[in-house]
């Protein structure tokens, strides 16, 4: 199975990866990113949820499957603020690797709200000139790689 990133902000790498059915975590702190295994393994082809919470400058958890499986106080130590990230979801792998073109895991939907509203809806299901359109009706397109 190789190496599957379904999630990342870069560059300053915040994201979720599955190892060889591991689950990996990349945390993209001001002083430097983080990189560890959690003892959770994933099976492509079953339906996993994942779930992120970050309360800026306070915490962030990680939920899989109704269980959370990672917490970080960030008071002492805040996620990088970068300007202008970039965000991969389902990319499979960095297109620049050597990696398996297989897929093992598919992006069913996403979802990005704050305490008051939801600012982003994607179920991938309706294309406009290769981005998924965004179910909000907000301007959050995302595009395609390929």
């Amino acid at each position: 199975m190789g190496k599957k990133d379904l999630f990342g902000i870069v560059p300053n790498y915040t994201g979720f990866s599955v190892v060889d059915k591991r689950v990996f975590l990349g945390i993209g702190y001001n002083d430097k990113d983080d990189w560890f295994g959690l003892e959770e393994f994933l099976e492509p082809g079953d339906k996993h949820t994942v779930k992120f919470i970050h309360v800026p400058n306070q915490s962030l958890t990680v939920i899989l499957n109704q269980k959370e499986v990672y917490k970080a106080d960030l008071s002492q130590r805040p996620l990088f603020v970068m300007d202008n990230p970039q965000m991969f979801l389902g990319a499979a792998y960095w297109p620049t690797k050597d990696e398996s073109d297989e897929i093992d895991f598919n992006l069913y939907k996403l979802i990005i709200s704050n305490d008051k509203e939801m600012l982003a809806h994607h179920t991938f299901e309706k294309f406009i000139h290769s981005k998924s359109y965004d179910l909000t009706d907000n301007c959050n397109f995302l595009h395609k790689l390929r």
